[in-house]
């Protein structure tokens, strides 16, 4: 299968082992709010922020050119 050769490669499993840590490290902060009855949709987009913020510098890094 040609699409699933594009994916065996280090670099996605960095990827997806940042997208499982930032899912964790997000539900703390989604359950508080949820806590809180903030409307679900306000809690995503927080809880989205929150996660943008803190993994904005791995994400950098790890999409960094090598040149």
């Amino acid at each position: 299968m040609k699409f699933f050769e594009a994916y065996k490669t280090r670099l996605f499993l960095i990827y997806w082992v940042r997208w499982m840590v930032s899912a964790v490290v997000m539900l703390p902060f989604m359950l508080l709010f949820e806590w809180m009855h903030t409307p679900l949709w306000l809690n995503l987009f927080i809880g989205q922020t929150i996660g943008a913020i803190i993994f904005f510098k791995i994400d950098k890094f790890i999409f960094r050119s090598k040149n």
